[in-house]
């Protein structure tokens, strides 16, 4: 048995919201790759800087949780049901407000009122604003997401992809103007 899971069964996680040390050790201890380790890195540190930055425009978000999270969304990433299973393995460790973050982080909800913003949102934005380790925007990453389902589902869903990119890559605009500062302008060189 892995370590972290018989510390969990003892009852000995005492944190609500591990730290980074923390979430690296609970996804080595789970075997989530070295590469997504540093993806989530970089996701933890994007959404901490837009979560900050909501938070300083008086939206009330829980910024542990989303830092937590962001570093554990994508522990469980090479199997199939990523966002389910990671959910259920954290759930069976103790980490259940992180777990429901993470079980619905791929489905992020775009409303036409900012205020409604939460904590998976934010994951989810910071999410689909990285490829790997690196921040490259919304317009890249939706790129990126096109290109991979067309491979998968085919040609004809183009233009329905495209729509929900648009969409996607419009609400970030509005969220920079909430916010009074591009997102991009909120992220560290070294992540770029």
């Amino acid at each position: 048995m892995k370590e972290i899971e018989k510390i969990a069964q003892m009852g000995e996680i005492k944190t609500k919201y591990p730290n980074r040390e923390e979430c690296k050790k609970i996804m080595e201890d789970y075997g989530t790759p070295e590469r997504v380790i540093k993806h989530t890195e970089t996701v933890a540190l994007i959404a901490q800087k837009i979560a900050e930055r909501l938070k300083d425009k008086g939206i009330k978000l829980n910024i542990p949780l989303i830092v937590s999270s962001a570093y554990l969304h994508d522990i469980a990433r090479s199997e199939s049901k990523h966002d389910i299973k990671g959910a259920e393995y954290l759930k069976k460790i103790g980490l259940y407000e992180v777990a429901e973050v993470i079980r619905d982080h791929t489905f992020h909800k775009i409303t036409d009122n900012i205020s409604e913003i939460d904590e998976i949102d934010v994951l989810c934005l910071a999410d689909r604003m990285t490829i790997e380790d690196r921040f490259v925007g919304p317009e890249r990453r939706m790129e990126y997401i096109i290109n991979k389902a067309i491979l998968k589902f085919g040609e004809d869903k183009r233009d329905e992809l495209e729509e929900k990119a648009k969409s996607f890559v419009r609400y970030v605009h509005e969220l920079e103007i909430f916010m009074g500062k591009k997102i991009e302008d909120l992220i560290p060189n070294n992540i770029k």
